[in-house]
């Protein structure tokens, strides 16, 4: 419970760290998670240059 001050807001209590494991775990967890975004954006956009390149139209002969 916190206790206040007249005239002064509560405080909140301080961010808890996962599991104990420091301030680098939790970066390390960031990271985890920004590199697991890339690699999933990026197959996003292969597979999107994949599909348009193979749907492109046949090139009209000249005449």
């Amino acid at each position: 419970m916190c206790v206040r001050a007249p005239g002064r807001p509560a405080r909140r209590p301080a961010l808890r760290v996962p599991a104990g494991r420091g301030a680098r775990g939790l970066w390390v967890g960031l990271l985890v998670g920004l590199a697991a975004t890339a690699v999933l954006l990026l197959r996003r956009y292969g597979r999107a240059l994949t599909a348009r390149t193979t749907t492109a139209p046949a090139a009209v002969p000249a005449t």
